[in-house]
């Protein structure tokens, strides 16, 4: 997972506050869930890309939105064979 081979603590297989548990939509009643998707900053992503070896070998991604300045970042390294997978 992520955090193996990121070499983070293993917050991946967690629980965290559950997003919209209440009817409010918060979670005022402390319930817990499994981690399944979250955002990560793009030297986090990279680093997991390199060492995993490539997109076909990474978990399936779940993106509603990205920064554009990522997108930038990455467009910017197209061509280096490094960041070619």
């Amino acid at each position: 997972n992520f955090c193996d081979v990121t070499g983070q603590s293993d917050w991946c297989s967690s629980e965290m506050a559950c997003h919209g548990a209440g009817d409010d939509g918060n979670n005022d009643d402390g319930t817990t869930c499994p981690v399944q998707n979250w955002c990560v900053c793009q030297w986090a992503f990279a680093s997991y890309l390199q060492v995993a070896g490539g997109c076909d070998y990474i978990q399936d991604i779940v993106c509603e939105s990205i920064n554009i300045n990522a997108v930038k970042a990455y467009k910017g390294k197209q061509g280096v064979a490094k960041y070619d997978n």
